[in-house]
């Protein structure tokens, strides 16, 4: 697939995990760090990956052997780790596959389906939007800035791409404790 040639695949992990109370990408489920389900899973892809988070992030997931890339603003917003992805793609690739840190359960199948549209966005049978399950332009450097500086929500500005609906345990996230399986708590 063409697509995935030119794509680069960014895991967003620069998150407070305040909800959690730690860092999520060390949360386990089903006895493996949920970084380690996305990373299996994003590595049938044979695209470049990259972690992006927090500098005081980078030693903890070094361990993961998997490029970094550093979101330097010291507000927690998604957007930040958005346009420090873009700034690094510019130039590297046409496209830039997003997935946060605190989705394990995403199957190769529904990145496919991402894949298949640029600018696509994740969404729930109820049609919910995903949007950090996000595949754009690197184009959309500019647009991600503006976004920003408007201190726009990711909703807004993933909510013009083509929607792909998933299934729900796909799609399933974990903020806080309570939200991880029984065997895991």
């Amino acid at each position: 697939m063409e697509a995935v040639s030119t794509t680069g695949v960014y895991i967003l992990c620069g998150g407070a995990s305040s909800r959690m109370g730690r860092c999520k990408t060390s949360v386990e489920i089903h006895g493996q760090p949920m970084i380690n389900r996305i990373l299996d899973t994003v590595s049938s892809l044979q695209s470049p990956t990259f972690l992006v988070g927090k500098p005081s992030q980078q030693e903890h997931l070094k361990q993961y052997n998997t490029n970094w890339i550093s979101d330097q603003s010291n507000a927690f917003h998604p957007l930040n780790g958005v346009v420090s992805a873009l700034q690094h793609a510019k130039g590297l690739f046409s496209t830039a596959l997003f997935l946060p840190c605190d989705t394990p359960f995403i199957s190769t199948e529904c990145i496919f389906q991402l894949l298949q549209s640029t600018p696509s966005v994740a969404v729930d049978p109820a049609g919910r939007i995903h949007p950090l399950m996000l595949h754009i332009p690197v184009s959309w450097i500019d647009r991600a800035h503006r976004y920003l500086t408007e201190e726009r929500s990711m909703k807004t500005f993933a909510k013009t791409a083509q929607l792909v609906e998933m299934p729900h345990d796909s799609l399933r996230n974990f903020n806080y404790p309570s939200d991880l399986p029984a065997s895991t708590r």
